[in-house]
């Protein structure tokens, strides 16, 4: 009889914690999907963020083009043979900007040069230093040696004045 109380008793723990098992990877599973819901939800918000302002850009698009195809007519209208002030004021302000370009590729090239000539005595300055360094080291051990010797001798000396 006891045996038999034993046994139920084992069979229900066992299958108390088969069940509470599965409640907490049930509960797990929950968490799991309820985080993939809020990225989904994240994910469409973002979309439709995006979706707007492709439309936005599109908007930007079409208005430049118009802008651009306004520009083209009024070039191919002031281009012609009567030699209007507005295009040649045009020349002349693309013939300063292409030598504004030039001086600042010149400055930017000088300005590497230097960059490079600093970096070379940088590295100078830093192998002086690690000489420099390794020179006070040794030096230092050097003097660490040389006062051990000294102690040693002024013992010596003391025990042979002492004998």
């Amino acid at each position: 009889m006891e045996f038999r109380q034993q046994a139920a008793s084992k069979a229900w723990h066992e299958q108390t914690g088969r069940e509470a098992a599965l409640e907490r990877e049930v509960t797990r599973l929950k968490g799991i999907i309820a985080e993939g819901n809020n990225v989904i939800d994240d994910a469409k918000e973002s979309r439709a963020d995006l979706l707007m302002q492709i439309e936005g850009h599109r908007t930007n698009m079409a208005l430049m083009t118009d802008e651009l195809e306004k520009l083209r007519s009024e070039k191919e209208a002031s281009s012609g043979a009567c030699g209007c002030q507005g295009y040649r004021d045009l020349e002349e302000d693309r013939g300063r900007a292409e030598g504004e370009v030039e001086l600042l590729q010149r400055e930017i090239a000088t300005l590497k040069d230097q960059l490079a000539e600093r970096e070379d005595k940088w590295d100078n300055l830093m192998g002086d230093h690690n000489e420099l360094s390794k020179a006070y080291k040794d030096s230092t051990r050097e003097e660490i040696t040389l006062k051990k010797a000294w102690r040693e001798q002024r013992e010596l000396v003391a025990l042979r004045d002492d004998q």
